[in-house]
């Protein structure tokens, strides 16, 4: 019976990262943001945040509009 190697949990990731960049699927593989794109989405959120808030032409509760629809089905 043999032991199972020790890897420092470090040097785990940094072989699992490899080995998934070396992949043929790698294209395939999610996109893990890093902090600076999480920040660059939150601006552009606050900058279009309540851009409609003062249309008429929309419903102000989505939720009543939509039964309001299903109604007429």
């Amino acid at each position: 019976m043999s032991m199972p190697a020790k890897i420092p949990k470090r040097k785990l990731r940094k072989i699992a990262a490899q080995t998934i960049a070396d992949s043929p699927n790698a294209a395939l593989a999610p996109h893990v943001p890093n902090n600076a794109d999480q920040e660059k989405r939150m601006q552009a959120l606050d900058l279009v945040f309540g851009m409609w808030k003062d249309r008429d032409d929309v419903p102000k509760d989505g939720l009543a509009f939509q039964q309001e629809m299903r109604k007429e089905w």
